[in-house]
């Protein structure tokens, strides 16, 4: 860990620092809607005088555009994002968001100090020096984007993720996204309000937003005889297209716009199809299987996995553990373990008759099917 004193180059603006605004402005790119969530937000900070909101949902949601378009639209905010440019490490961190609060608020800080970064004592001094100077109509939210990405190999196990402060001083909120995880894993002990926004309570308002998206999409100048040609290549009407691509998609923004920038970026070579998995997205999914498997994966993961590819209802534990091949050594805790730590890339419903998992979303489903070492 680099713990040197780090001289502050100071910016004069109430937006985030250079390096995160295209970032955020190719984020919030064409954002439509989301209104519920906003709302949620702004009642939250109006509700409690300081705390946590944490966006929660599966990958390719669109926190992160939630996130981004929050912090464009909103001054009093500094912002750090966890999967950028390989700044998913605790003291990045603390020194990125140090350095904004010190040029944000003009704290005489020259540099660094060295220990700024070896836990969040510091961090916790600007909050506090930031909350004590506030009058009583302003407050500062931290955004912070994908948590799920850390890097925690730096930090002390037992604390809070990135040493985010336990008590929260007034008119400071922490604003985050992650995607969903198990509670006594989420390592964010807290003595403040919290509020949890998940966005699949939002599936109604979602698909609305998401056909007005594809409407704009298909009808922008630049984009409509694109569009128009790729429709009558595939010979299907555009409001039957519509309907199958917001079916197939779910709640699942990712998948939605990759599609339809495939149907543009792609339309000279003339190779993409309607019911083809777009390139951006098998590379997005092989990081969930490294993810999901940073070593070689085990006989037993490939059979819970397998099960899991082939079927089209979910599948509860005990199903799982009946199918499992007879020469494999697991029982249900082994399959309940397994199934944990792969919490973020799985869906799971839960009824009277317990809990039934299944892969969140059908073309990371697919993707799978063709995974050469997954030998389905």
């Amino acid at each position: 860990m680099n713990n040197k004193q780090q001289t502050i180059n100071p910016y004069y603006t109430n937006t985030p620092p250079p390096n995160w605004q295209p970032i955020l402005t190719t984020l919030a790119e064409n954002f439509i809607g989301r209104k519920s969530v906003f709302s949620e937000i702004n009642q939250f900070i109006q509700q409690y005088d300081r705390g946590y909101i944490s966006i929660v949902a599966p990958p390719g949601s669109g926190k992160s555009a939630i996130l981004a378009k929050y912090i464009l639209t909103h001054s009093q905010t500094v912002y750090y994002n966890c999967q950028i440019n390989q700044q998913n490490r605790t003291h990045l961190f603390l020194q990125n968001i140090s350095h904004q609060l010190i040029q944000h608020y003009g704290l005489d800080y020259p540099i660094l100090p060295e220990n700024a970064t070896q836990d969040g004592g510091f961090l916790i001094l600007l909050l506090q020096k930031i909350s004590d100077s506030f009058p009583s109509n302003q407050h500062l939210i931290i955004a912070i984007d994908a948590l799920d990405d850390l890097d925690l190999n730096d930090q002390i196990s037992y604390t809070n993720i990135l040493y985010l402060p336990r008590y929260v001083p007034q008119q400071i909120y922490f604003l985050i996204t992650r995607r969903p995880f198990l509670s006594q894993k989420s390592r964010l002990l807290i003595e403040a309000p919290h509020k949890v926004i998940n966005l699949k309570n939002y599936h109604q308002e979602t698909k609305s937003d998401m056909r007005e998206y594809i409407q704009q999409f298909l009808s922008q100048n630049q984009h409509q005889e694109i569009c128009d040609r790729w429709l009558a290549k595939q010979q299907i009407r555009e409001n039957i297209f519509t309907e199958n691509l917001l079916n197939y998609a779910g709640d699942n923004w990712l998948y939605l716009t990759t599609v339809l920038r495939t149907i543009i970026d792609d339309f000279n070579n003339a190779n993409f199809e309607q019911n083809q998995l777009p390139p951006a997205l098998v590379s997005y999914y092989q990081q969930h299987w490294q993810k999901m498997f940073p070593r070689s994966p085990t006989e037993l993961e490939l059979n819970i996995l397998k099960q899991l590819v082939n079927s089209d209802i979910r599948l509860s534990v005990e199903t799982i553990a009946k199918n499992l091949d007879e020469s494999l050594d697991g029982d249900e805790f082994d399959i309940e373990e397994i199934l944990e730590n792969w919490r973020e890339f799985v869906e799971i419903e839960k009824n009277e008759l317990g809990e039934r998992y299944s892969l969140y979303h059908p073309s990371f489903q697919e993707f799978l099917r063709k995974v050469e070492e997954f030998r389905i």
